[in-house]
């Protein structure tokens, strides 16, 4: 058969179709065997976003082979991919909210009042609070180091718009009073 012939010539898996070595007749046993493995993938404890990504990229790699061959089909098209779950997000109560504001340290606090990032709120000195403003300039990233661990390392913000001054709720300002300019 035409499957064995591709075989022999060292064509295997699900790349029969995307080497353009083995003709048309091909589609629908490989279309069967991409399903297979998109369905294994979620026997192997895979989350439904990682298969949903892994079956887009294969899509689009077998796209790029349908464009280029006029004799290869794109057989991920025709394979279901499980819908991405979205988790629902749970707005705090105005009695939990008062609870973390009673009771959580600062960086909670200051994260919840003013919507900073773990990276920001790490990265904040006493300076950057002046006249009931927060200038966010720095964040403080954690990065994993070959044969280390991981290393803490101070940078600018990704992105220019991540730079920006915000101001202080009156009802956090007391957590920047006594902070030292100089210190995370």
């Amino acid at each position: 058969s035409t499957l064995e012939a591709c075989a022999r010539e060292g064509n295997p898996g699900l790349l029969y179709v995307v080497s353009g070595q083995c003709g048309a007749e091909l589609t629908e046993p490989m279309r069967k065997q991409a399903e297979d493995f998109i369905n294994g993938l979620h026997s192997k404890g895979l989350s439904k976003n990682y298969i949903h990504d892994i079956g887009t990229l294969m899509r689009q790699i077998y796209n790029y082979a349908a464009n280029s061959h006029d004799d290869i089909e794109n057989i991920f098209t025709k394979i279901p991919l499980p819908k991405a779950e979205h988790k629902k997000i749970r707005v705090l109560s105005d009695a939990d909210a008062d609870k973390i504001m009673k009771y959580g340290d600062a960086a909670i606090k200051i994260a919840l009042s003013m919507g900073l990032r773990v990276g920001e709120i790490s990265g904040l000195m006493g300076k950057d609070a002046k006249n009931g403003i927060l200038t966010i300039n720095r964040t403080i990233r954690r990065i994993p180091v070959r044969g280390q661990g991981t290393k803490l390392t101070i940078s600018a913000p990704k992105t220019a718009e991540s730079k920006r001054q915000i101001p202080i709720p009156d009802h956090i300002a007391y957590l920047f009073d006594n902070a030292p300019d100089d210190e995370y």
